[in-house]
């Protein structure tokens, strides 16, 4: 049952779209935990206790985002969380993209506009996953399978993929989560732009 439910969940457009979404974000994070510590420590020469001290500021910008959510989402909707949340989140990347192309780049300059992205996941992620959840309310269980198992598998193909890549550039980090969230802000506006006609 669970399995017969996946093709009608494939063709529903708010499932998919906030699919997209909450993958993105998830995979732009799980790229960062896996990349991040070579950058700090391989790239900018710095220990490891430097990296841990930086990754608090991403541990407390996810927080004020989930916080912003709770507080805000009954006045403003979870469509209209989500979008603002990925916003910010490409605004913090297309700020990352420049810094680590600059002979500068250090721990700073990394972890300042990924704790703003952090923010950003902190609103995205959860109200996605609500979305989507509740695109085919009856069929939830499966939803949240579907949904579990892309949300991961993008995730550790990321993890993989950047594993190489930092290694030959390490500013392939900040350029392919930026793409990443690009993709899930794309998403939600597929989504907004076809809701559009129904309101």
């Amino acid at each position: 049952g669970v399995f017969r439910a996946f093709p009608q969940l494939v063709v529903n457009r708010t499932f998919v779209l906030n699919v997209v979404a909450v993958s993105t974000s998830s995979a732009a994070f799980f790229a960062f935990i896996a990349a991040a510590p070579y950058i700090v420590v391989e790239t900018m020469g710095r220990g490891s206790d430097v990296y841990g001290a930086y990754f608090i500021l991403n541990a407390l910008g996810y927080m004020l985002g989930n916080f912003a959510m709770a507080r805000l989402v009954v006045r403003m909707g979870a469509p209209r969380m989500v979008h603002l949340g990925l916003i910010i989140s490409v605004v913090a990347m297309t700020i990352a993209v420049p810094l680590s192309l600059s002979a500068a780049w250090s721990p700073l300059m990394l972890f300042l506009p990924l704790a703003l992205n952090a923010i950003g996941n902190g609103m995205t992620i959860p109200g996605s996953t609500a979305e989507a959840l509740s695109a085919r309310p009856e069929l939830a269980g499966s939803a949240a399978g579907l949904m579990g198992a892309i949300q991961l598998g993008l995730s550790a193909l990321m993890t993989v993929v950047i594993s190489w890549l930092v290694t030959i550039w390490p500013p392939s980090l900040i350029v392919l989560m930026w793409v990443l969230t690009v993709t899930g802000l794309l998403a939600i506006h597929l989504g907004r732009r076809g809701a559009s006609p129904a309101r």
